[in-house]
């Protein structure tokens, strides 16, 4: 049942940051944009608490009256909570390497997301199992007569471990046991109190057999690749997939009628298929390793025992104790009756073991396999035409829009505007910006956009410029934003006023938190003096600036 509440926490939470836009919203804040990952922060915290009410319920409903209720919440977040930390790992670090590569001009030329990877590894490696040993608030085991054996035992496997470590769950009749970490100086044995006072040392034994033969076949690394491998199909698909579908005249129709129909569509939809797209892949794919990895190490006590009989003892104790039905299976395992059944067949025929370790190889080498080619595919799709494709696509049902008289948000008008400039349609996308300022008279984009063009198109006179003047000054006192003050600071050196135009380009530095090279190529240019010769390729236009 918690483990429900907390699936169907995550729908919301995705609705709330993405599809209403609370995450974008938050940036607009003026001293949020300081605070590392704060959209990511505010995710876990509304993730927490509608998990917590969940949690509440069941074990206000579900479980015992005599059951503590907030220590219950208390002790089911604890739990949860390490499973958060790359996530929240992943957003500081990518803040961090920002950082580093745009506003102390480090790492130049490398790849970005080749920069989280290489921080992020040894977050993963060496934070993440320290961190969970102090949040489940694990202690060494200190038993003077079983502490020795279970050392005796990882020697003799060859897998060295960090610490043994008392792991106190909810209950004490929670009995399971986990092996935690990738390096052998931060990686830990967890035994619940349970596993310790009612198993006998054959049957524990074969349980750190299973945990133990998670290392030697190296299933978390396996996890973790596969983890990873998705999560960059995922990045570099999203983009090719997208561009294919607004570049198809078909498609992009459909999209742009379901935009109108519901504008949330808009950022809902690309967010609900990547929310499937994780859950399908968890469910199906990962279940699937998960489960055949947990019956490979179910069959390691054939070779460390050389029987199933001390572990299919220690699964029939644990269902009693801990009330687990044998028949019931979840999906990232098999069913106890499931698992005793298999490992009985194999002690009898041998072959079933080796079988079984040729399939998940097999599965193994499959998986990487198409991973690489879907990688390899998105490679070789041709993404500078299907942009070409999309843009013309955009351009023209925009252009349809404007000539039905139809309605546009504003945000369409300085898009479709943008898009023109850059194409080097000037007067069409003047006639674009004129009429959303009729419309939308006080909108910072549209003021700075045809601010913008009038600075940048050929021909452009001294009117022209005070106009723009005009135009920008109003938007920068509506929104004073890195390319909005630049634009105004263009404006200025065009009509003259070139010390203005350097100390509004020096607010416009110091807010700039991307294409700073930008913004210090125009502060340079005002100061020298330098004659104007950027049409068309500036980044005043709202399609081409930080914002």
């Amino acid at each position: 049942a918690c483990q429900r509440m907390e699936w169907l926490a995550l729908a919301p939470t995705a609705l709330l940051l993405y599809g209403v836009g609370v995450k974008g919203w938050l940036g607009h804040i003026s001293m949020l944009p300081a605070i590392p990952s704060v959209g990511e922060l505010f995710g876990l915290m509304v993730y927490l608490a509608l998990a917590a009410t969940g949690w509440a319920g069941v074990a206000r409903f579900s479980i015992e009256r005599t059951t503590d209720v907030g220590e219950f919440v208390a002790q089911r977040a604890r739990l949860v909570a390490p499973a958060l930390i790359p996530y929240l790992c992943i957003s500081l670090i990518g803040d961090g390497g920002a950082y580093l590569s745009q506003d102390l001009h480090l790492f130049r030329g490398m790849d970005q997301q080749l920069i989280l990877m290489v921080l992020l590894v040894p977050a993963l490696v060496f934070v993440v199992p320290v961190s969970i040993r102090h949040i489940w608030r694990c202690q060494p085991l200190r038993d003077p007569v079983l502490r020795p054996r279970i050392e005796e035992f990882l020697e003799r496997r060859g897998v060295a471990v960090g610490e043994i470590l008392i792991w106190p769950t909810l209950g004490h009749s929670m009995c399971t046991a986990a092996v935690l970490g990738f390096v052998p100086r931060w990686r830990y044995i967890l035994l619940t109190p349970c596993v310790v006072e009612y198993l006998s040392w054959e049957e524990l034994e074969a349980v750190l057999s299973h945990e133990t033969a998670h290392v030697l076949h190296r299933h978390m690394f396996w996890y973790l690749a596969m983890i990873g491998s998705f999560a960059l199909l995922i990045d570099q698909g999203v983009e090719p997939i997208f561009l294919l579908f607004m570049a198809w005249p078909l498609s992009f129709q459909l999209i742009m009628e379901a935009q109108e129909g519901m504008a949330i569509l808009a950022t809902a939809v690309p967010v609900a298929v990547v929310a499937v797209l994780m859950v399908l892949f968890f469910r199906f794919v990962m279940g699937f390793f998960m489960r055949n990895f947990e019956r490979q190490a179910d069959l390691s006590v054939l070779e460390t025992q050389g029987c199933s009989r001390w572990i299919i003892s220690a699964f029939h104790k644990i269902a009693v104790i801990s009330g687990v039905d044998l028949f019931s299976s979840n999906w990232h395992h098999y069913g106890l009756a499931e698992r005793i059944e298999f490992i009985a067949r194999a002690d009898m025929e041998p072959e079933l073991a080796h079988g079984h370790h040729r399939k998940v190889w097999r599965a193994v080498a499959l998986f990487f396999s198409v991973m690489l080619m879907l990688l390899v595919s998105f490679r070789l799709l041709p993404q500078e035409e299907l942009r070409k494709a999309a843009d013309r696509n955009l351009v023209l049902y925009f252009l349809g829009q404007v000539e039905q008289g139809g309605f546009m948000p504003a945000e369409e008008y300085a898009a479709l505007s943008g898009h023109l400039m850059e194409r080097g349609r000037f007067d069409q996308a003047q006639a674009v910006l004129e009429e959303g300022l009729e419309i939308y008279p006080d909108d910072p984009e549209l003021l700075n956009n045809l601010a913008w063009l009038l600075l940048q198109r050929p021909g452009s006179g001294g009117g022209d410029a005070a106009r723009a003047l005009k135009l920008a000054e109003k938007a920068v006192n509506l929104r004073p934003v890195p390319h909005i003050l630049d634009t105004y600071a263009e404006a200025l050196w065009r009509v003259g006023r070139a010390r203005e135009a350097v100390e509004v380009e020096e607010r416009a530095l110091a807010k700039a938190k991307s294409q700073r090279g930008y913004y210090q190529g125009q502060l340079k240019r005002f100061r020298s003096g330098a004659a104007v010769d950027s049409v068309g390729g500036g980044h005043g236009a709202v399609s081409g600036k930080d914002q």
